[in-house]
């Protein structure tokens, strides 16, 4: 399991584009995404869920992912999360 805090980036609340490229992203990697903030956890492949995370205006989360794509999903996803353009690798 790979675990790590990341800095949101961007505007705050997410764009319903943005969290259906984190949705889509998490959800093409056989790995189990979580996201943490403050008490509560999120599926990271849920566009439910990543709605309830956009709502808030807290930067920091906790990316947790699990699985056989683990670090690539991991790597590819902070990016997004944090604003950035992935790697060309991930």
């Amino acid at each position: 399991m790979i675990t790590r805090q990341v800095v949101l980036g961007g505007e705050l609340p997410f764009s319903a584009t943005r969290l259906r490229l984190l949705a889509d992203t998490a959800s093409s990697y056989r790995a189990r995404v979580l996201i943490k903030q403050g008490p509560n956890t999120y599926n990271g492949k849920s566009l439910l869920g990543l709605l309830a995370l956009a709502r808030t205006r807290q930067r920091e989360i906790t990316v947790l992912v699990e699985g056989e794509e683990e670090g690539r999903a991991a790597s590819h996803l902070c990016a997004l999360f944090a604003g950035e353009k992935p790697s060309a690798q991930a």
